[in-house]
């Protein structure tokens, strides 16, 4: 049997497509992965896409929509169910505000890593001197960014640039 199947459903052709377990740890990026597939296979219909959404939850996080699975909205199925899912399991401001604050440190990363999932945690707002500081604060004494320019509004192209001059 081959491992796509084409069948014609309305004006769309649906293509078969098995999308990864429903991440709760990072709702947003996994809706990110979906989408792609969902573009690469031109797939557009919104019943489509909702339903592959569903297929693709475990049994912990189907239990907790169970309600919403069981009665969807007749229409925009599927940006009902993401914005369902990522209110549920996306961390609010709080939330995010804590991590920020609470962060363990360099560790295995580098500097660019760690600052990537700090800008993940400002959720699109933009960074301030209090987001450098705490960047600055998990970094090891002496392992300071070397460019002199390090701020807010850079902060992804200097610490990728310094990467490379970590002892």
């Amino acid at each position: 049997m081959s491992s796509t199947n084409t069948t014609t459903m309305g004006s769309e052709n649906a293509v078969s497509l098995k999308l990864p377990v429903f991440w709760t740890s990072q709702p947003q990026v996994w809706f990110e992965q979906a989408e792609a597939q969902f573009h690469i296979r031109q797939i557009t219909a919104d019943t489509t896409m909702y339903y592959y959404v569903v297929s693709a939850l475990d049994q912990d996080t189907a239990g907790r929509i169970i309600d919403f699975l069981r009665q969807p909205p007749a229409t925009d199925k599927y940006k009902a169910v993401k914005t369902l899912l990522t209110t549920l399991f996306a961390p609010n401001e709080t939330e995010r505000a804590a991590r920020l604050l609470h962060m363990d440190g360099l560790g295995d990363r580098t500097r660019s890593q760690l600052m990537s999932e700090m800008l993940v945690l400002l959720d699109g707002h933009e960074p301030c001197f209090l987001f450098r500081q705490i960047f600055l604060e998990q970094i090891p004494v002496g392992h300071e960014p070397v460019s002199p320019n390090f701020s807010g509004t850079n902060t992804s192209r200097h610490t990728s640039a310094s990467d490379g001059h970590q002892p």
